[in-house]
């Protein structure tokens, strides 16, 4: 004998000769449903949990970016002196009838104006250009030396020249010319370098 609905095979007894067959279908239990429900509720709380702590952990590294990122700031911004135009200027003025020399003049203005130097608590920026803008940017940890140089004539109007060997092979020299002395650039480029340096934890060694 078959049942019409198909389902786990079985056996009934033998009738005569012939071993007779068939099938029952298996309903799952109340019991069965419910820890299937339960499984499946647990498995979608486990997952979202770890979304959730996925999420956080993804906030707490942007917010601790952006903290550093806000952490650098200007120590100081400004331009070389004019001064260091002296000798051009006084040319051009003495052959200015020629009208060409004006010229000449003001693209110098234009150019040591245009040339900032920002420090900042981590890097050295150099910003040149009067209608294209070129910016170099100096790692302060890669500083080696500072030194500062005041000619007789800038002694005079009170400004210095400072000069920084690094171990950067793009830009091994970095020259600031003609900045005021009452700036104190140099000693503030000293502390700016000790300071990340310590925080970055970066020794020169120097190999022979």
């Amino acid at each position: 004998m078959c049942n019409r609905n198909f389902g786990e095979f079985i056996a009934y007894p033998n009738i005569g000769n012939r071993r007779a067959t068939g099938y029952r279908t298996k309903v799952p239990s109340r019991q069965s449903r419910s820890a299937n429900v339960y499984e499946v509720g647990t498995a979608s709380t486990q997952c979202l949990s770890g979304l959730l702590l996925l999420g956080l952990v993804a906030k707490e590294l942007s917010m601790t970016e952006t903290s550093s990122g806000m952490a650098e700031e200007i120590v100081w911004r400004g331009t070389s002196s004019q001064w260091k135009n002296f000798g051009v200027y006084l040319l051009c003025g003495l052959f200015c009838w020629l009208i060409v020399p004006i010229f000449f003049a003001l693209a110098r203005y234009l150019q040591t104006k245009c040339k900032i130097f920002e420090l900042t608590t981590q890097r050295l920026k150099i910003t040149s250009g009067v209608f294209t803008k070129t910016t170099d940017t100096l790692e302060l940890y890669r500083v080696k030396d500072i030194e500062t140089r005041q000619p007789f004539l800038s002694r005079l109007v009170g400004v210095e020249n400072v000069q920084l060997n690094t171990s950067d092979t793009s830009s091994p020299f970095v020259f600031i010319e003609a900045v005021p002395s009452s700036v104190g650039l140099a000693d503030k480029l000293r502390n700016q370098v000790e300071i990340i340096r310590q925080q970055k934890r970066v020794r020169e060694i120097d190999i022979d």
